[in-house]
């Protein structure tokens, strides 16, 4: 298990720095559109939570690929890697058109969820931009979904780097009018992201053409028919995939939306808490992303005692660092509230509610690891049932009934209801999926039902 462990961990820092660096784009926005004005960082939690939900959902119809391109790396035939890769183009043109009609007209899901009408204004005028920049991020996604599944996560990681290198001055540069640059103010935020976002795209599109690791996959060759049944393998895990992590992710932006209603100061607080929340997160999603894609290897070779090693070892690195993530986390809430503003009410709340944020990480962790597992051993319709139940019901819902009444409780009208629910919630997903992928691996004839054996 050693061995797998060093494996695992080389690959997911890999993809954790880049996935950092991606991430550091929101809590550059948010330290930007914070120190801008408190209206416009609730405008951003607003807009952020849309964007990422749309996002979130046409992104995970795409991600089924890395179990697909990760299996046929493992048995072998670079043919059809180059196959699905021509397949997912069409696709992507599909879900980039219907996420980015989806976030230009935002209306509907602000009025449903009853923003308050200054922070529906600064979230539209944000979307506006942001749903130019979808097309770009979901072919990235290809692109890194492809680099992940021949072990060579590095191809993507120093483009997303180079990206937050220009982050940083672009989006202060548009926000506040710096450096020559016109005062944009949170649309400047998102600006900032569409331009490094197509630059990042264009540089993947190059080496996808360019790079020698690619040249036997023969990516570009001149058969581009579409395949129904090519097509229809890749559906048949994304669809229930991008619903799954619908679910997951509303449960989580749709608290912005909600908490909006009691005002600015919560609704900053809550943005803080969520940004670092997500932030966190990117350390189990990389070792997920890792340990799938080494599980779809060793099944594509057909060898099973490997990919349950791999499982391990997953399992152990996403236990032991949420763990101490947790720990200083907790340690160091109201030390970490300061960074994100200057606003005593604001600090004071936040650093209340990144105490539960710690407790979040930890069912977090488990969740998202149980769940891509699944996913390679294609198994998407029990979890997203585990969801829909646990976190719209018990999370979502339940955080609705303890912060506005219907529990028999006293209304808290705080944002500490829903993360006090989502944390619990994310806890029981994460020990139901972990239950299941075990139940699979100890059963020779689940095992043997997957077509794995």
């Amino acid at each position: 298990m050693r061995s797998e462990q060093r494996v695992i961990l080389r690959h997911s820092l890999t993809i954790l720095w880049g996935q950092w660096a991606v991430m550091l784009f929101g809590i550059v926005d948010a330290v930007a559109a914070g120190h801008y004005d408190t209206t416009a960082l609730a405008g951003l939690a607003v807009g952020s939570s849309v964007y990422i939900t749309v996002y979130v959902v046409m992104m995970s119809i795409l991600q089924a690929l890395l179990p697909l391109f990760s299996e046929q790396v493992g048995a072998q035939q670079p043919r059809r890697v180059g196959h699905l890769f021509r397949q997912s183009l069409a696709l992507w043109t599909l879900v980039s058109l219907l996420g980015s009609a989806l976030l230009q007209h935002p209306e509907p899901l602000l009025a449903f969820t009853q923003t308050p009408v200054d922070a529906q204004v600064h979230a539209s005028e944000y979307l506006a931009i942001m749903a130019w920049t979808l097309p770009a991020v979901l072919m990235f996604r290809i692109y890194a979904s492809l680099s992940q599944s021949i072990g060579n996560p590095q191809l993507v990681s120093w483009i997303q780097m180079a990206g937050l290198g220009l982050k940083l001055p672009l989006a202060f540069g548009l926000t506040f009018g710096l450096w020559g640059f016109p005062e944009w103010g949170l649309s400047g935020c998102a600006l900032s992201t569409l331009i490094i976002q197509w630059g990042m795209t264009i540089t993947a599109l190059w080496r996808l053409r360019q790079h020698p690791l690619f040249k036997p996959f023969q990516l570009w060759r001149a058969e581009w028919r579409l395949d129904p049944k090519t097509l229809f393998s890749i559906l048949r895990l994304g669809v229930p995939n991008g619903i799954t992590s619908g679910v997951e992710v509303t449960s989580f932006t749709l608290m912005a939306l909600f908490i909006a209603r009691l005002g600015a100061n919560a609704t900053a607080s809550h943005q803080v808490a969520a940004s670092l929340a997500a932030f966190l997160f990117m350390v189990p999603m990389a070792f997920s992303i890792a340990t799938s894609a080494r599980l779809s290897y060793w099944i594509g070779a057909g060898q099973r005692h490997n990919a349950w090693e791999s499982v391990k070892a997953g399992y152990t690195w996403v236990i032991s660092l949420g763990l101490v993530a947790a720990t200083l986390l907790a340690l160091l809430h109201h030390e970490i509230a300061r960074l994100f503003s200057t606003e005593p009410q604001v600090i004071e709340m936040a650093g209340g509610l990144l105490v539960l944020v710690a407790l979040y990480h930890l069912g977090d962790g488990l969740q998202v690891m149980g769940y891509f597992l699944l996913r390679s051993l294609k198994i998407t319709m029990l979890p997203m049932v585990i969801y829909v139940t646990l976190l719209w019901g018990l999370g979502l819902w339940g955080g609705h009934r303890l912060a506005y009444g219907g529990l028999s409780l006293e209304p808290l009208q705080h944002p500490q209801a829903f993360w006090i629910s989502s944390a619990i919630a994310v806890m029981i997903s994460g020990l139901a999926l972990g239950l299941i992928l075990r139940h699979v691996f100890h059963d020779s004839t689940q095992w043997k039902a997957q077509g794995k054996a």
